[in-house]
């Protein structure tokens, strides 16, 4: 059963998960391309966990070993040139499954996004100086 409220605007009172209350109103339908509410069918959302997929655990690994090298005080480039290390005994020829081809990849795209995240930083702040005697 559906309620109304103040507005004269319909909800269901129990949406199925992934969705939210859906307006019936006329001006609804033209809004559902810029809205949450999807005309292609039900969202993907399950409120079961899922495993985490090899990639996301070797994002995992990567985000905690390079933050904690950068909470130990070591430059982008030092970073880098230890992934450099730590990756270059990693051969994806032999690599005995594609669960750890997998893992890998998640580790290497993540460590050099935040290595290269890092590097813009350390940039930017080196910048900071010279624009702020500028701007006085």
């Amino acid at each position: 059963m559906k309620q109304v409220r103040d507005d004269s605007t319909a909800i269901d009172p129990e949406p199925s998960w992934g969705s939210c209350p859906r307006p019936s109103t006329a001006l609804a339908a033209d809004d559902d391309k810029e809205t949450c509410h999807s005309t292609e069918g039900p969202a993907a959302f399950s409120p079961v966990p899922q495993p985490a997929t090899e990639y996301q655990k070797g994002a995992a690994i990567a985000h905690a070993l390079v933050l904690r090298q950068i909470d130990a005080g070591h430059s982008a480039d030092h970073i880098a040139q230890v992934q450099v290390g730590a990756q270059g005994a990693f051969d994806d020829a032999q690599a005995n499954t594609l669960h750890q081809r997998e893992w890998f990849a998640g580790y290497r795209d993540t460590a050099a996004d935040i290595v290269e995240t890092y590097k813009d930083a350390q940039l930017a702040e080196a910048e900071l100086p010279s624009i702020e005697a500028e701007e006085s």
